[in-house]
């Protein structure tokens, strides 16, 4: 999602809009690209937790 919202930001939408300026595709790509660092961060941390890994090991059948 992260990422869509970020090409939606960047690329113009035909009649939506003018062209936008170097800075503001500069500030929308530097956001676009932190909110999917900062989700990719949150999915490895939820990954490493223990009780995380418990319920996916219980549920694939593992004691």
């Amino acid at each position: 999602m992260s990422l869509a919202i970020g090409v939606v930001n960047m690329v113009p939408v035909a009649g939506l809009g003018g062209p936008r300026s170097a800075a503001d595709l500069l500030v929308y790509g530097l956001h676009a690209a932190l909110d999917v660092a900062a989700a990719l961060l949150a999915l490895q941390a939820l990954r490493a937790a223990p009780a995380f890994k418990n319920r996916l090991l219980s549920a694939a059948g593992h004691p």
